[in-house]
């Protein structure tokens, strides 16, 4: 379960996202407003990736987080395709 977070994370930051530390299976990205981050969300669903959105009241206003949890039965395959995924998204 460790190395695939790393391995999203790695991606993830490779592709210019700003993340929040954690110590929990659980990626959080910083998306910004609450419109950017339904935005981004939208997104990486177009993408095949799963997230949930965080946004105002659940985060203060204009930090809003995606996140992404790191299945630890998750096939390499899979894995693969979210980091391609990631990488299409580059600058977002």
């Amino acid at each position: 379960m460790w190395n695939v977070k790393r391995s999203i994370e790695s991606a993830l930051i490779s592709a210019g996202f700003d993340l929040t530390n954690g110590k929990a299976p659980i990626t959080s990205v910083k998306s910004g407003s609450s419109l950017e981050t339904i935005q981004l969300s939208n997104s990486f669903w177009d993408k095949r990736i799963m997230t949930t959105a965080f946004v105002y009241p659940s985060v203060p206003k204009n930090e809003g987080r995606i996140r992404l949890i790191a299945g630890a039965n998750m096939r390499e395959e899979t894995i693969q395709r979210a980091e391609e995924a990631i990488k299409q998204m580059k600058n977002h």
